[in-house]
């Protein structure tokens, strides 16, 4: 410690030139706004001068008086020295940067009071507040810190501790920033919460019109002005300001109410930008959020996926497009994935379930088929989450009520998109593939839900009594031309249920059938003699052991045809009988009870062309005799077809109640003033239907004659009925399986339940049990 009367260098004498400079640094100059944005401001000259000078005062000896302790009882009766002591260099680079700081304080209230005075003419006190701040930031305060920054850069680098007494304030930019927005809150007063609610606001406006732009601004001064709010918003969060922590959870309440308000306000459609658009907003409210706290964004993600994504509601209409509409296989996982993350999967897939149903519901209900159900299959299905395919099944049988009335509907339906691919295949549209690949999607989702319920045999079953042979018979000549086509929805299906069949070893009359269709194909390709007359002749010959039951059934005694059906008739047969080694072997018995004949009438239909009649050959040789005769009678018609009365009498009424022919005193006469039904024309044909004859009593009363497949369901209902009544209390379903199993083997799973459904008024069905109901 040094004691005496000699002068000795002080702080200020010492840290004089420092002023100097600081004053010189910041005196006014112009600087160009591309070179503020450069990296230096100051020239490399420059910043060595500032270097030296703050280099060299913090590596100056100063000294600082203190109060002497020592003494004697003399040192009382004269003048006492002055005692000092060696400054530490923490205190000395301390009070020069108290210099800097001040300085900084300077700028600072130079601005605030320029501030004030424009704000004073604002209207709006709030929304002007955030509408000047940015000039506040980014005209002269912002030159001022720059140089500050450049300049002093030895000093911050060197000793970081002068920051220490501010939390949050690591630079000269942030001290600068904090100094700012302390001097604006003075001026905000009791209009903090207003002003702060305004500025979340509007950094929230230009971060989305950031986003607009695919992550560009819209330009320089809406960056720099979101950077300026932003950054007011972190000083207050994170600096001890006026009141501290009761600031920052203010600042922290205010964010969240004004999420909230926006959230209820938002207007946001589900549609296939769903996603993209939620995400934008969640990287939106981050960019807003971290200004306040690291700990909020976590906070508003929540916030935002609980009100947009996971409410019941809104992921119904979310579900629509990403489940529903095929094409969103990312999305779906997207969505999936977000719901597990948040453990509310099960909440995911109920809703996904009930809005399964709701859909499958509200579509049979609205159309009466099931084609748009298949669609929504299909797009569940091409989700690949086996959880869709238990979805699917539920509803299904909760809409159809059991699994095994889904057949019908489903034969309806493929029944459809078959003929409508045929349909389209004839009028060679140019959009005929796009429609026709759409539709085979859907016959995709047929199969895909007939192996998930077990049912594949039964349905094609079905299919081939009820479906394929008769479309066969009645498209004639088109099915033969198109069969074979690459884009023929029914070529796929045979294929499939081929491969199928393979395996199962069901439906053995189905190759058969198919390959007496390449036949007749072949067979007409080398019969050359098919018209006489206008009489055009397309024969179809099928084996009767391939011919399903139902068509066996069908009486086809043989007919006396008229003179020119009978002409190509018998060519048709002479060529038969060359083309076969075994023809002989093999007789010919036509067909007469289904509408599978086309006659051109002389009927005009409203845009020129002729009307064409659909008719069974009874109806088409009844109306080829009228050609003949004028009038006729039912007695002179069965003398000409040497049928039964009754068949006379069928094609007759059939005429007459489309009043194609007059009844008068038991005489038939053409009603020259015809006109069909419009609503029952259809491609300009119109089908006059024909009433099939009655099927002649069985002899002795004995049973019918039934097909292997009936046999083997009523054999299963008695077994499983016997098998029932047997069984004390309730059994399960594969109980009572294993129990008709032992009765009679054989039987596929899907033939069971159907046998187990047409028993159900003998069993009563509880808890997945089944009980026998006397």
């Amino acid at each position: 410690m040094l004691t005496g009367r000699n002068v000795i260098p002080d702080f200020e004498s010492v840290s004089s030139p420092l002023k100097s400079a600081l004053t010189e640094l910041l005196s006014v100059r112009v600087i160009n706004p591309k070179e503020l944005r450069a990296q230096d401001v100051l020239s490399t000259a420059q910043r060595g001068y500032y270097y030296e000078i703050v280099k060299h005062l913090t590596q100056s000896k100063i000294y600082v008086s203190v109060n002497s302790k020592e003494g004697t009882e003399d040192d009382v009766s004269r003048k006492k020295a002055k005692s000092y002591r060696l400054m530490s260099q923490e205190e000395l680079v301390i009070k020069i940067w108290d210099i800097v700081a001040d300085q900084i304080d300077q700028c600072a209230d130079d601005v605030i009071a320029d501030f004030i005075e424009n704000l004073a003419l604002e209207v709006d006190f709030e929304a002007g507040f955030v509408r000047l701040w940015p000039g506040c930031c980014l005209g002269k305060f912002k030159v001022q810190v720059k140089l500050i920054t450049e300049a002093f850069s030895y000093l911050t680098n060197t000793f970081p501790f002068i920051f220490d007494r501010i939390p949050g304030v690591q630079s000269v930019t942030e001290f600068a920033d904090y100094r700012l927005v302390e001097s604006a809150l003075s001026v905000l007063d009791n209009k903090i919460d207003r002003t702060v609610d305004e500025m979340i606001r509007t950094v929230r406006e230009l971060a989305t019109a950031k986003d607009e732009t695919q992550g560009l601004a819209r330009d320089d001064e809406g960056a720099a002005c979101s950077g300026c709010l932003q950054a007011f918003l972190r000083v207050m969060s994170k600096c001890n300001l006026i009141v501290m922590k009761e600031q920052r959870a203010s600042v922290k309440r205010i964010y969240v109410k004004n999420l909230e308000i926006m959230l209820r306000n938002i207007k946001i459609s589900f549609d296939k930008e769903f996603l993209n658009k939620l995400k934008s907003l969640v990287i939106t409210e981050y960019e807003v959020a971290s200004c306040i706290s690291q700990s909020l964004p976590l906070e508003a993600k929540k916030t935002i996926l609980n009100k947009l994504l996971f409410d019941a509601d809104h992921l119904r209409s979310i579900l629509t497009v990403y489940a529903f509409t095929p094409g969103f296989n990312r999305e779906f996982e997207s969505l999936k994935f977000a719901h597990f993350s948040a453990n509310k999967s099960q909440q995911f897939y109920d809703i996904l379930a009930r809005e399964t149903t709701d859909k499958f519901k509200a579509s049979y209900l609205k159309q009466c088929n099931m084609s748009e159900i298949l669609a929504f299959c299909e797009s569940l299905y091409a989700l690949e989450d086996p959880t869709c395919h238990k979805l699917i099944k539920r509803s299904l049988k909760e809409v159809f009520d059991g699994e095994l009335r889904i057949l019908e509907p489903l034969l309806k339906t493929l029944d459809s998109i078959i003929k409508n691919c045929y349909q389209l295949l004839i009028s060679g549209q140019s959009k005929s593939e796009v429609q026709i690949e759409n539709d085979k999607s859907k016959v995709h989702a047929v199969w895909t839900i007939l192996n998930d319920f077990d049912l594949v045999e039964p349905f094609f079953e079905l299919f081939f009594e009820k479906s394929f042979f008769r479309r066969v018979l009645l498209m004639g000549e088109d099915y033969l031309r198109f069969m074979d086509h690459s884009l023929n929805v029914e070529r796929e299906v045979l294929e499939n249920l081929e491969l199928h069949r393979a395996s199962r070893d069901f439906l053995p009359q189905l190759s058969k059938l198919r390959s007496d269709l390449k036949c007749t194909k072949l067979l007409n390709c080398g019969f050359n003699e098919k018209e006489i007359s206008n009489v055009h002749l397309i024969p179809m010959i099928f084996e009767r052991n391939n011919v399903p039951s139902t068509f066996q059934e069908i009486s086809s005694n043989d007919i006396t045809l008229p003179t020119t059906l009978q002409q190509i008739w018998n060519r048709f047969q002479s060529f038969y009988q060359k083309s076969d080694s075994k023809a002989g072997l093999k007789p010919l018995i036509l067909q007469n009870a289904l509408h599978h004949l086309e006659v051109q009438t002389d009927f005009k239909l409203e845009e020129g062309s002729f009307l064409i009649l659909e008719v069974t050959l009874i109806q088409a040789s009844v109306l080829e005799f009228f050609n003949t005769y004028a009038d006729l009678t039912v007695a002179k018609l069965v003398k000409l077809l040497n049928v039964s009365v009754t068949q006379v009498n069928l094609a007759l009424v059939a005429f007459v109640d489309v009043q194609l022919l007059k009844l008068s005193g038991g005489t038939f006469t053409v009603n020259a003033d015809f006109k069909a039904d419009p609503r029952k024309i259809k491609n300009g044909k119109f089908r006059v239907v024909n009433r099939s004859v009655p099927r002649p009593p069985t002899r002795q009363g004995g049973p019918a004659v039934k097909t292997n497949t009936m046999w083997v369901k009523e054999l299963l209902r008695a077994s499983i009925v016997r098998s029932l009544k047997g069984f004390q209390g309730r059994i399960t379903f594969e109980e009572l399986k294993l129990l008709v199993e032992k009765q009679n083997s054989g039987f596929s799973l899907g033939e069971f339940k159907t046998a187990l459904s047409d028993c159900r008024d003998f069993y009563d069905f509880h808890d997945s049990r089944y009980s026998y109901k006397p």
